[in-house]
């Protein structure tokens, strides 16, 4: 699915799509990193920047367990 050669080429790329190619776009992202090293390798290999755009990606699609995994309620 990652047709992009930079992270600039990421933003690019995602003016472009409609939002739900934006949200299976950037959630393959966390899907394929969590999957190969964990959420540390995630955010070490600097895809944290793209929690936006998988949050609202996850609100579109109604992932709201996970949604709710990076939005923990506090109080």
């Amino acid at each position: 699915i990652n047709i992009a050669k930079s992270r600039d080429d990421d933003k690019e790329l995602s003016k472009r799509f409609s939002p739900g190619q934006k949200a299976l776009y950037f959630i393959w992202y966390l899907d394929e990193q969590v999957r190969n090293g964990g959420f540390p390798q995630f955010y070490l290999n600097g895809y944290g920047e793209y929690i936006p755009p998988i949050k609202e990606g996850l609100k579109l699609i109604g992932d709201t367990a996970m949604y709710s995994l990076s939005c923990p309620k506090i109080g």
